[in-house]
Formats: structure tokens, sequence, C-alpha cells
């Protein structure tokens, strides 16, 4: 829980938690997320939820944290990557702060103009969409839940390397009693 709490509150941090299923990765991201006031948002896969559907997510969430300034933990875990290109778009993502060809030159417009403020008042010299990338990197915290036992694990990360790069690797195999008993309390606290 420690390590996700350092690395969740270092601007962009993001983490690629790897473990077996039940271990309470996600409980641990979310209790830290809700420590800190940031938001959390995964995507709600349906029958039928596609690139559209992902990248519809992707810009929600990029949104949030680029135009609005918000803190924001995008929680992903394996089952939800229903399509190899979702894997990509994350990838880009974690590498650049942006994914190309998400955005329209009609939606980027509207989009970034209540930026141009902000970024004369902290004197940024460059793009529109460029002080967007930076605020999306610094504000957007991934986080990738993955069950190292699937078979694809070792194949998605090779194949996605900012997966390892941009990401702090947590291995999470199990938790002791104790660490059991303290979150049970602290969640009831809530």
């Amino acid at each position: 829980m420690a390590r996700v709490d350092r690395v969740l509150t270092k601007p962009g941090g993001s983490l690629l938690m790897a473990g077996s299923s039940g271990v309470g990765r996600r409980t641990a991201v979310s209790v830290v997320a809700h420590m800190h006031q940031m938001q959390t948002f995964s995507p709600k896969v349906f029958r039928g939820y596609g690139i559209k559907q992902f990248k519809n997510d992707l810009k929600q969430v990029m949104q949030l944290a680029g135009i609005e300034g918000e803190q924001v933990v995008l929680i992903l875990e394996d089952h939800q990557f229903v399509e190899p290109q979702f894997l990509e778009l994350i990838n880009s993502l974690l590498s650049a702060g942006e994914v190309p060809g998400l955005y329209s030159p009609e939606e980027l417009e509207p989009l970034l103009s209540p930026l141009r403020d902000m970024a004369s008042e902290v004197g940024f010299r460059g793009t529109m969409i460029s002080f967007f990338s930076t605020r999306v990197m610094t504000n957007l915290h991934i986080v990738l839940i993955m069950d190292n036992s699937n078979s694809n694990f070792i194949l998605n990360c090779e194949s996605n390397p900012a997966f390892y790069k941009q990401c702090a690797v947590q291995w999470m195999e199990g938790w002791c009693r104790d660490s059991m008993l303290k979150v049970g309390t602290r969640l009831s606290q809530l």
C-alpha cells in the first residue's frame, strides 16, 4: 500500500500491478486514491464495447486531467483489454501524454481554448496540444492491473514498452494477516 501511495502521489506516477487475481490490487489503488481525493475511472466494458467506446473513455479522463487539472487514476484491468488496440493506445498515452488521432481537428480548437490563458500565465512557450499533453502526463495516473499467470502477460508487456518504462512495477502475490486487518479497519472508518 505504501508503494502505491508513493507512486500515485508523484506527478504522472503510473503503476503496473502484476499478480494473481483476488489479492487486493484494485482495493489498494482505490483506497490510496480516496485518501488523496483523486478521481478514479475504470471503463465499464459491456457486450459490444469496442475501440470507439474505449477512445471516448480515454477522451473523458484526458479532459479531466488536461483541461480541468484534476488528479485522475485510470484503472485498467487485463480483462478490460477486449481488443489488442487498447494496449497500443495506453502505450502511447503513457509515452507521450497523448494518443495520435484521438481528437479530430474540429474537436481540438474548442477543447484547447480554455488552456490559452493558463499557458500564458505559466509562461509556456509551446503549442497548446503540447501544454495539454504535459498536463495530462502530470495529472493522469494510469494503473494497469494484470494477471502475471495470463499467457499473454509477457507478450503484452514486451509489445508495449511504456508499460514497464513509464510505470512502476508492483508485484502483489498476497497480503499478510496484519495488512488485511489494517485495511479492513481503515475502510470501515471511511
